[in-house]
């Protein structure tokens, strides 16, 4: 039998070849082929954790766990007037969870210096309208309490502001934050502000609030290395006020 009786026409073969790679190579639909397969789409890996889990979209900390916690939450002094024209040294974030209170790592800079191995945030004397804050936000629901009942610690005789969060698409409350301002906050060890950023290291600013989505995906049984690309991501993730998340200012009293 002549020899080119018996191949296959070379049409036949790609799509013989797609088949098979198509088989043996599926598609993961959380990554962005477009780019590099290394590139996370968040709201694929959410939805994928969602529907593995059976999660509650419409549970607020549901809402708070998948898309916010542990993010960046990033704000001016223009966003909270009650600081303007005080010293950054004087104010603290803080949330209370399971009976204990936690202050919140942040950057505040009114500009920041980069080079090729480190980021410098440039911390002002006083805050000023166009002062960034950049503040980790809670790896859990932060949870409203009576403060004057339940005083933090580390803002003894300081004033309260209490910041409750709501999702602007459905107007759905989160949680709520609180700032704490003078009082024993100025004596506050240093530590919560954070001046400069060094690539590739992990400080306490990055790592102190990993993200609860992470958790999900374990239990949803993804694979390391998808896991460290999210959690890689997250850690830069901004949400700013105004935006992607909305708050309500209610001045409150002096811690006793």
């Amino acid at each position: 039998m002549p020899i080119n009786k018996i191949h296959l026409p070379l049409f036949s073969i790609i799509v013989f070849a797609i088949v098979i790679i198509g088989i043996y190579y599926p598609v993961d639909p959380t990554t962005n082929t477009k780019n590099s397969v290394d590139h996370i789409d968040i709201d694929a890996i959410i939805n994928d954790v969602v529907n593995k889990l059976k999660l509650d979209r419409n549970n607020p900390e549901v809402i708070y766990e998948l898309y916010y916690s542990g993010r960046i939450l990033s704000f001016t002094g223009r966003d909270l007037p009650a600081i303007i024209g005080l010293s950054p040294k004087n104010i603290v974030f803080a949330y209370y969870h399971n009976g204990s209170w936690y202050y919140l790592p942040m950057r505040i800079y009114d500009e920041k210096i980069t080079t090729n191995v480190t980021i410098v945030y440039t911390l002002p004397k006083t805050i000023s309208n166009e002062t960034i804050f950049e503040v980790r936000m809670p790896r859990y629901p932060p949870l409203e309490v009576d403060y004057t009942k339940h005083p933090p610690p580390f803002a003894r005789m300081s004033r309260c502001i209490e910041l409750t969060l709501v999702e602007p698409q459905n107007d759905t409350v989160l949680g709520t934050l609180y700032l704490f301002i003078g009082g024993s906050v100025n004596t506050l060890s240093p530590g919560h502000i954070y001046t400069i950023e060094n690539y590739g290291i992990n400080d306490e600013f990055t790592a102190s609030e990993p993200s609860m989505l992470i958790d999900y995906m374990r239990k949803a049984g993804y694979d390391s290395k998808t896991i460290y690309e999210v959690t890689r991501t997250i850690s830069g993730e901004t949400i700013y006020v105004g935006n992607e998340l909305l708050w309500r200012i209610t001045l409150g009293s002096i811690v006793s």
